[in-house]
């Protein structure tokens, strides 16, 4: 199982939702893990239900230690 696996399944993802990457920083003891969706997955706008790009994009930090 590769780290890109081990951490989909922690993470409970299902499709179109996968993980890109993972990066460990042993210093400062925190893991980012990269989320994207699938290349072939098709958006639709939340107000006129059209096909759209999923360009939107954030970040978010879990503190070490939580959940």
């Amino acid at each position: 199982m590769t780290d890109t696996e081990l951490y989909q399944e922690l993470l409970g993802l299902a499709k179109p939702w996968e993980v890109a990457a993972v990066e460990m920083d042993p210093q400062t003891s925190r893991v980012r893990v990269r989320v994207v969706p699938h290349p072939d997955t098709q958006f639709a706008c939340p107000v006129c239900q059209q096909p759209c790009p999923g360009y939107a994009a954030r970040s978010a930090a879990v503190p070490a230690g939580a959940g």
